[in-house]
């Protein structure tokens, strides 16, 4: 007999589990994911060093800027006058000991890429480095001192 009520329990039980599944029902809905990537940017610092000018020789020498851009993004380098620019003279470096009553010197310099046009490009979604050349022409009777300027580059996109 308890074998018979033990087997009468079990069937109940699975008739009630086979009811409530039988009730169950499902609804589905999507989710949507979005998101934006905005062109960026940035542009690095770079130092155009001429290490040692001499008058007869002038000097010349290389910096590399790096340009980083998300992928795709269309950009254009540029730079700007120096600090020290003059119009007759253009870029130029200017002596930095200067004392109250002393004239102060000048060391004209060009700074170029090398297509002679502004660089223009694609970003790559990484750095890029660009090449900038500088040139001190022979000539600038100047004092022994360091020389310095500062031009800004801009970077447009």
């Amino acid at each position: 007999m308890t074998v018979l009520r033990n087997l009468l329990t079990l069937a109940t039980g699975i008739t009630v589990l086979s009811a409530t599944s039988a009730l169950a029902a499902t609804s589905t809905g999507n989710l949507t994911v979005n998101a934006t990537v905005n062109g960026s940017c940035t542009i690095g610092n770079a130092t155009l060093n001429f290490g040692t000018y001499t008058t007869a020789l002038g000097a010349a020498t290389t910096a590399s800027v790096n340009v980083n851009c998300t992928l795709l993004t269309a950009y254009t380098l540029a730079m700007g006058q120096g600090q020290n620019y003059d119009a007759t003279a253009g870029n130029r470096m200017k002596s930095t000991n200067t004392t109250t009553g002393m004239v102060s010197h000048y060391i004209p310099y060009t700074a170029t890429f090398p297509t002679g046009t502004l660089p223009t490009g694609l970003g790559l979604g990484i750095a890029i480095p660009t090449i900038i050349i500088g040139n001190a022409p022979a000539g600038a009777n100047v004092t022994a001192d360091t020389y310095s300027d500062s031009v800004i580059m801009t970077l447009t996109f």
